[in-house]
């Protein structure tokens, strides 16, 4: 009886909660090497990394993919849509601080957004959390912002930061 009031409290905590994360698009090509310099694509080593995203993020069965109309960031959000049979869901640049309130307010829920440097920190400030960065530096492509919502007598919301890939020179 013990372990099935222990194993009933570990499933309504881990069940009352939602994951985002959010992430900067990853590597994208120079104004003079892109096709379109207002619009670049991903290099080679920004491919690699919107796979490893991917298998990063493969045992999480995301509930949905976001990301803004841009190129560079609908190519770093493809490769986990595609593994979880999800499309990219496509929001403004300026509609960052809509989607996340939208998105905290989810229960029982994973979510990847993929944004800017200048969007995803602004975001995570929009919520009332206080990432260790302002913006992310140009060079810097590695860091994965997760946010847990807990839903148990009330909300409280965390975040952790991490990296993945391969590390970004700085």
């Amino acid at each position: 009886m013990k372990h099935f009031a222990v194993c009933a409290l570990v499933m309504l905590l881990t069940s009352c909660s939602t994951t985002i994360y959010l992430t900067r698009h990853a590597e994208k090509q120079t104004a003079s090497a892109a096709a379109d310099a207002n619009d670049p694509a991903l290099t080679p080593d920004g491919l690699l990394r919107a796979k490893v995203l991917a298998d990063s993020l493969t045992g999480d069965r995301l509930s949905g993919v976001f990301a803004t109309p841009t190129l560079r960031t609908q190519q770093t959000a493809a490769p986990t849509a595609r593994i979880m049979a999800r499309p990219v869901i496509t929001y403004g640049a300026n509609g960052g601080d809509m989607l996340i309130d939208s998105l905290v307010r989810q229960k029982q829920r994973r979510f990847l957004v993929v944004g800017h440097s200048n969007t995803v920190p602004a975001m995570l400030r929009h919520i009332g959390l206080n990432p260790s960065m302002q913006t992310i530096d140009d060079a810097d492509y590695d860091n994965l912002f997760v946010v847990k919502i807990k839903w148990l007598l009330g909300r409280k919301i965390t975040l952790t930061e991490k990296t993945y890939g391969k590390v970004s020179p700085l």
